[in-house]
């Protein structure tokens, strides 16, 4: 991920920044046209919060699609994340990460459950604002023709992001007519590096646009 603020008059390093901070990038990139999700702490409120353009590492892109996966695969094979940036955070066998990212935990509660939850689309249930976060916390759902330049990139043995997550997201940018780009590398996995030769294209990208 490398972001870039409009209003900077020098342009900051170039930093790649892969998965779960990808995400977080990827969502101030395509966000700025919804002020709800400014907040009111922290400093420099007066600036704003756009960006010139964006590098996206195997970004988490839709949480939705993501937990079906994730309950869609709990009776496959373990996964094996050794190298992986979430090696240390154990080995996810239940594939329980979509639900944790939205805080969904406690006595009662599984990934399955919250699927059923998102099934039922019923607005009335106690449990529907989990829904309605996984949908806010999910870049998809702000692509536009206002969003700034986009890269893509993403490895086709990742273990971690599945490739069509960013596939769904690049043709979400591309019907609502945003400048996008997508790279995939068949033997990439989940980093630290889709290789040079990746990396170069992205600095190359962003040379172009800032």
């Amino acid at each position: 991920m490398f972001i870039s603020p409009r209003s900077s008059k020098s342009r900051a390093p170039a930093s790649f920044i892969i998965s779960a901070v990808a995400h977080l990038a990827a969502m101030v990139a395509l966000s700025s046209d919804h002020p709800e999700l400014e907040g009111e702490v922290g400093g420099n409120l007066e600036q704003s919060s756009s960006v010139k353009a964006a590098c996206l590492f195997y970004p988490p892109a839709d949480l939705e699609q993501s937990l079906r996966d994730a309950v869609a695969a709990l009776n496959g094979p373990d996964r094996d994340l050794s190298g992986t940036e979430i090696e240390n955070v154990g080995d996810d066998r239940d594939r329980f990460i979509p639900a944790l990212i939205v805080g969904y935990t406690g006595k009662g509660r599984s990934l399955q459950s919250l699927e059923e939850v998102m099934e039922r689309n019923d607005p009335s249930d106690p449990d529907w604002h989990y829904i309605e976060l996984t949908r806010r916390c999910s870049p998809i759902h702000y692509a536009s023709a206002n969003n700034p330049p986009v890269c893509l990139l993403h490895g086709g043995d990742d273990r971690v992001v599945p490739l069509s997550q960013s596939l769904r997201l690049y043709q979400a940018l591309i019907d609502a007519g945003a400048d996008a780009t997508f790279v995939s590398y068949s033997l990439g996995g989940h980093g630290p590096s889709l290789g040079p030769d990746v990396d170069r294209f992205a600095y190359q990208f962003l040379i172009n646009r800032l």
